[in-house]
């Protein structure tokens, strides 16, 4: 199919197209080629149909002889050329042109119209053919060229003159920036109009080379702006220093302005230079007035304030390109050049705001610093340093080591608040959060004060002791764990927490592995293991099993012909844990002599685990495990929690009324020490169960100890292992593993054994025995 354009249709319309062939002629086109004529030169169209030399079509086929088509064999092809004939009316088809002057005089008469905005009575369509019809012409330049006057005519004649009368008033800004939205906005239009001149531009050698558009906001410069670049500079900084200095000014209108300075690309010579100057200029001054007037917070905020102003303003009304250099001078002159003020301050700078916790100003000064590296590492030494001293001086205070709870938080405390600051202030940097990890490990790790691994794990040990009661028991497990982390030798809290351990399953009440308390020690293990691996805890999940076993060896225990035949009769509940020496805490020989009841049953105990083990040694650890006894008084009935040792001392007041001191001492053989701790649990604590005569505090070899008639009490149970009393810490003790802790003595300490394993025994096994026994007075 033959397509012209509109103007050339007359030339053309006598042509048409081949014919279908249809299929049942078996005639196979393979091209269509139509050669069109330039504008303007009507020639003969030639239809060309290249079929295969086997399908030529007969010239008598009549569709082909009533188009008058010739054939033309070449090779393998044959062409079907046609020679159309003309009508007499087409061949003389001539367009006669206008000539320039009067087509352009159309042009200049409609951009007259446009310049004025009175364009009711234009014909665009029109306007449009005829800037077609004059680049086609080849009168292009010349048509560059005459627009380009009209511009500059157009600027001098009304801009400029209009421009004049304002440019030493207030309006000279608002004048000038409305101007060029009118001229630019008629520009548009006109380059709408001439846009066929556009899309040819790089065909028309024109000296510039530019867009119609592009052409004339240049023309507007070069006309007008350049002559008044000087007032127009110091006009827009004017109202920039206004503002800085608390000033409203119009916003809106200095957006308009620093759009047509980039349009015009001139912004960076006639504002931005100069406005960079102003800037250094201006925040050094500031900078030197507020260092001397204000406080660091207060410098802080004002800096910190700026800054966002500068962002701002950057954002609303000038060119994004400007936003970094003006951050930069701004924080060279206030930050980089006052840091000894901001960070070495004695009464306000760096380290008060750390100690005072102020997370804002923190948060700001962080801010301010981030921009450089180089600053933010002279936060970071400041703060690692901060954090090593303060720790250092905390745990080496004397004071702050008698109460090993108190001090355990204290560390906490401050692991808390550097974590909120790093978090809050410092975005979690990761420079920040790696000077926190290295100030603890300086002066948590053990090597300052040796002690922190022992009062660490007297700390779990409390928690887990009252996580009934702490509802913050878990968040708690977790710091302590965090402080674990900074230990070196994690070895010496193994040995003191396995001992605390112990003590909590031995002194359970419930039966060990059933009760779901024992969920919090075993989510600790788990806790321990993902930090330290599996063989760190191995011992300690061994002390588990070990409980587990002793449950089921128990109820096998109860089957047996030596419970009910020896324990059975006296009416005693007898409980007992087997340990494996390997997995416990080396515990003291005690060599304190049970009473006679209290002797059957481990006798009764003894038997039965030699028949199922024979291999195995049991070892009777008297200073551990505790019972329940019933005491009768005058005055009231009690049932009473006591300890091992606890238990000895008491049943001696079942056949004497009182005993001297050193009596006491030879019918138990218990260690003097133990034995003095004991009684004084008795006779001093809360419940007074003994009396001693004479009535201090101290024992002598010859005081008497006899049993409390007076006593009463309104509680039917009464807890002995509840009181507490100071004493001065043994230092042997605890290389050994033994119940003083932190420089006091619970009353809930109690006997322990262990078994020696024989040779056969391919594991290392203990026992230990938690005597659960009810005695009549």
């Amino acid at each position: 199919a033959l397509s012209c354009p509109e103007q050339h249709q007359d030339s053309t319309r006598h042509f048409r197209t081949p014919p279908k062939l249809k299929s049942s002629q078996n005639l196979h086109a393979t091209t269509l080629v139509s050669l069109f004529p330039s504008p303007r030169r009507p020639t003969h169209n030639l239809c060309c149909l290249l079929l295969p030399a086997k399908h030529t079509p007969s010239l008598t086929h009549p569709h082909m002889t009533s188009l008058g088509f010739s054939r033309l064999h070449l090779k393998n092809r044959t062409i079907i050329r046609t020679s159309p004939r003309l009508s007499s009316s087409s061949s003389s088809h001539q367009n006669t042109p206008k000539s320039y002057a009067s087509q352009w005089s159309i042009l200049n008469a409609a951009m007259d119209s446009i310049f004025a905005m009175d364009m009711r009575e234009l014909s665009f369509e029109d306007l449009y053919k005829i800037a077609y019809d004059l680049v086609l012409d080849n009168n292009g330049e010349r048509l560059y060229t005459d627009i380009s006057e009209k511009l500059v005519h157009r600027i001098n004649s009304h801009c400029n003159a209009t421009l004049q009368d304002k440019l030493s008033t207030p309006e000279f800004l608002p004048t000038l920036t409305q101007l060029y939205a009118d001229y630019k906005r008629a520009a548009r239009t006109i380059t709408d109009i001439l846009m066929y001149l556009n899309m040819n531009i790089a065909n028309i050698r024109v000296s510039h080379g530019k867009t119609i558009l592009r052409r004339a906001v240049d023309i507007f410069y070069e006309t007008l702006v350049s002559a008044c670049k000087d007032q127009l500079r110091e006009e827009l900084l004017r109202r920039i220093t206004k503002e800085r200095d608390g000033e409203q000014i119009d916003r809106k209108l200095m957006a308009t302005a620093t759009m047509m300075l980039s349009d015009m690309k001139c912004y960076d010579e006639v504002l931005e230079a100069p406005l960079l100057k102003l800037t250094q200029a201006y925040y050094s001054d500031l900078a030197q007035k507020w260092s001397k007037e204000c406080t660091v917070p207060v410098y802080l905020e004002h800096v910190y304030q700026r800054v966002n102003d500068e962002a701002q303003r950057v954002e609303v009304y000038l060119n994004a390109q400007s936003g970094p250099l003006i951050d930069h001078i701004l924080r060279e002159h206030m930050v980089t050049k006052h840091m000894d003020f901001i960070l070495e301050n004695p009464k306000q700078g760096f380290v008060q705001l750390v100690h005072n916790d102020q997370v804002q100003d923190l948060t700001r000064m962080y801010f301010l610093f981030s921009f450089s590296e180089e600053h933010l590492k002279k936060m970071v030494s400041r703060f690692e340093k901060y954090i090593f001293e303060t720790g250092r001086d905390y745990v080496l205070d004397p004071a702050n080591l008698q109460d090993p709870i108190s001090f355990v938080d204290g560390i906490l405390d401050q692991k808390k608040t550097y974590d909120v600051l790093c978090e809050k202030s410092f975005s979690n940097n990761q420079l920040f959060r790696d000077s926190l990890d290295t100030g603890f490990s300086h002066f948590a790790d053990g090597n300052l004060q040796k002690r922190i691994a022992e009062f660490l794990s007297i700390y779990l040990d409390f928690a887990m002791r009252n996580k009934t009661q702490d509802p913050d028991f878990l968040p708690s497990l977790d710091r302590a764990l965090s402080v674990f982390h900074y230990l070196n030798d994690k070895d010496v809290f193994e040995n003191y927490y396995k001992i605390h351990l112990s003590k909590r399953l031995l002194l359970s009440r419930s039966i060990a592995g059933t009760s779901a308390s024992n969920d919090s020690e075993l989510l600790f293990i788990t806790k321990l293991k993902e930090k330290c691996g599996y063989s760190f805890v191995a011992k300690i999940e061994g002390m588990f099993n070990d409980m587990r076993l002793s449950k089921k060896s128990y109820e096998k225990f109860l089957e047996h012909r030596a419970y009910k035949e020896r324990v059975q009769p006296l009416n005693i509940d007898l409980f007992v844990n087997v340990l494996t020496s390997s997995f416990w805490p080396t515990y003291t020989m005690s060599r304190a002599i049970l009473p006679t009841p209290m002797k059957e049953c481990t006798k009764a105990f003894t038997e039965y685990y030699k028949e199922i083990h024979e291999s195995r040694q049991l070892t009777w650890k008297k200073n551990l495990g505790d019972g329940v006894m019933i005491a009768r008084f005058p005055l009231s009935k009690h049932e009473l929690v006591v300890s091992t040792y606890q238990m000895i001392l008491l049943m001696l007041f079942n056949d004497v009324n009182e005993l001297t001191y050193q009596e006491i001492k030879d019918t138990t053989n218990m260690p003097e020490k133990d034995l003095r701790r004991n009684l004084m649990m008795l006779f001093l604590g809360k419940h007074k169960l003994l009396a001693k005569e004479p009535k201090t505090k101290s024992i002598k070899t010859n005081d008497v100890f006899k049993w409390n008639a007076q006593f009463k009490s309104s509680q039917v149970s009464i807890k002995m292992s509840d009181q507490i009393i100071k004493e001065s810490k043994d230092k042997d003790e605890h290389s050994k593993g033994g119940n003083t802790t932190g420089g006091s003595i619970s009353g809930g300490t109690s006997s322990s054994g262990t078994r020696k394993p024989s040779a056969q025994d391919k594991s290392t096994s203990s026992a230990n025995t938690e005597g659960l026994s009810k005695a009549a007075q």
